[in-house]
C-alpha cells in the first residue's frame, strides 16, 4: 500500500486511507503490510490496527521508502518502532509455508546498515 498506517516519517501515518484496509487485513490474519510513501526504512513490531502490540495474531509493517529519490527525516520513533534508518536500499521479503524472512540490502557500497530477520506466520 501507499499510504502507512504506522510511521515515524516526514509525512507520517495516514489513518484516513490505510485504517479500513488494515482492519480487513487484521481480521483475515494477515502477517505482514507494507507501505511506502515516506522516504526511509522503518519496521514495526507486530500490532493491531489500534496500534497494540500483539505479538501473536498482530502485523508486521515495514514502510520502504528508499528506493532512489531524496531521503526525508524522522520524527520521533512511534510505538512498537523496532527499526528505522535513512538508507538507499531495498527490502528483500521471503514467503516460506509457515513463515517469512526479510532483508534490507542498502545500494551503497560504503553504507553498512542492515536489517534482517525472520518471523512465523500463517
Amino acid at each position: 500500500m501507499h499510504h502507512p498506517l504506522f510511521s515515524s516519517g516526514y509525512h507520517g501515518a495516514i489513518p484516513d486511507k490505510s485504517k479500513t484496509f488494515w482492519r480487513v487485513l487484521y481480521n483475515s490474519d494477515a502477517d505482514v503490510v507494507l507501505a511506502g510513501h515516506d522516504h526511509d526504512y522503518e519496521r514495526f513490531a507486530k500490532q493491531s490496527p489500534s496500534g497494540k502490540r500483539r505479538p501473536k495474531q498482530g502485523i508486521r509493517s515495514f514502510v520502504v521508502g528508499t528506493g532512489g529519490t531524496e531521503l526525508t527525516p524522522f520524527s520521533a520513533a512511534k510505538p512498537n518502532t523496532q527499526d528505522r534508518f535513512r538508507e538507499h536500499g531495498v527490502l528483500q521479503l521471503r514467503l516460506h509455508p509457515g513463515s517469512y524472512s526479510w532483508k534490507f540490502i542498502p545500494v551503497e557500497d560504503n553504507k553498512k546498515f542492515t536489517d534482517s530477520s525472520s518471523d512465523s506466520g500463517h
